[in-house]
């Protein structure tokens, strides 16, 4: 009878070994899941996404997790435990498309963390096009108990995200007529690591005399980097606008307020009238004019109706304020002044520097 047993308890034991459950027990549930959980990218974005675990209640002592990911498509660049809660860490790493932490706490029980617990890093960079989810391979989760049962179960909810292809250069050929503008320029605050600040389009507007164009959604892509700022490159064909000398140009980002650049290298406020700026039409003798030292000022999020008014104000700081207290986490947010992803106290900060200038800049 107790060969028969024994066996028993080997064969249970190899099922939870092959299927990566934790026990035939459990002391209880806990729940985890991704922040970000979702994310919209393009080839060459950047994110980090946080593991989570929520007890509730319950003392953890011990997490290892495993999570399978496609990384033909979303590369791991990093992955690190959080030791401000994990003393012991013992696995932080990436292998064959598989994603592992393990990190232990031995503290007595009273201080043993619980809540919402951040078990680590992960970071990752897009390298091919499709949807991308990060399902749960195996676990063990433990804690302190009074009787046989030390682990808990995981309910996974596993994060997913699209990634487009990489933004395509607009390359200007040129008619032979119209002027071809080539500019670079940085966006404030924006540092080479803010991972969701690559789909941010302008609206550009040229002038020179009575005669103005304002071209809309127009894409600019990351070109280098210049003091730790990430700088940007673009190019408009300025069909519908016959000057070629004394031109302005105006900037404005879906969160931004308009700038003015009246010459190359500009680094303050243009306050003169009309600019100096020429262009060609010849896309290869065009000059490039270099604008990062002047950064388009962020802020203008939101107005009276609801939509940028062209001013920074107390309706564009209630909204990044309510916005930043929810420390949300993601792509696309429009309240994420510095495109790193998340929302936090430097996303005021930023928008606080923008109302002293409090208005688009408009001749």
């Amino acid at each position: 009878m107790k060969k028969v047993n024994l066996i028993a308890f080997g064969l249970a034991f190899g099922l939870w070994l092959s299927q990566g459950t934790t026990a035939l027990a459990f002391l209880g549930k806990v729940n985890g899941y991704a922040s970000p959980a979702t994310g919209n990218l393009r080839v060459g974005d950047k994110i980090s996404t946080k593991i989570m675990v929520d007890t509730g209640s319950n003392k953890v002592s011990v997490v290892y997790v495993n999570l399978q990911l496609d990384t033909t498509k979303l590369k791991v660049t990093g992955v690190t435990v959080n030791r401000d809660l994990f003393s012991g860490v013992y696995v932080e790493k990436e292998s064959g498309g598989v994603i592992s932490m393990y990190g232990t706490n031995s503290k007595p029980t009273a201080q043993l963390p619980s809540g919402t617990i951040e078990v680590g890093t992960v970071n990752l960079e897009a390298v091919a096009s499709g949807n991308v989810s990060m399902s749960l391979k195996s676990y063990e989760i433990t804690g302190p108990s009074t009787t046989s049962d030390y682990s808990y179960q995981l309910a996974w909810t596993a994060p997913s995200f699209s990634i487009a292809g990489a933004p395509t250069p607009t390359t200007i050929t040129g008619n032979g007529s119209d002027g071809v503008l080539k500019f670079r320029m940085t966006y404030a605050g924006v540092t080479t690591a803010s991972s969701c600040s690559n789909n941010w389009p302008l609206s550009v507007m040229v002038m020179s005399g009575n005669e103005s164009k304002t071209y809309s959604n127009v894409s600019v892509i990351e070109d280098g980097s210049d003091g730790g700022k990430k700088v940007y490159k673009g190019e408009v064909l300025l069909s519908g606008f016959s000057a070629k000398s004394n031109i302005a140009l105006f900037l404005k980002g879906n969160k931004h307020i308009q700038v003015k650049y009246g010459k190359n290298s500009q680094s303050d406020f243009y306050n003169e009238p009309g600019g100096t700026l020429t262009v060609d039409s010849n896309p290869a003798s065009t000059p490039v004019y270099d604008l990062t030292k002047y950064p388009l000022t962020v802020g203008d999020v939101t107005g009276s109706g609801g939509q940028q008014d062209g001013v920074v104000d107390g309706l564009d700081f209630s909204y990044v304020k309510t916005e930043v207290n929810k420390r949300t986490e993601g792509n696309g947010l429009l309240a994420d002044m510095n495109g790193n992803c998340k929302l936090e106290s430097q996303d005021l900060t930023l928008l606080m520097l923008a109302m002293k200038d409090k208005q688009e800049q408009l001749y």
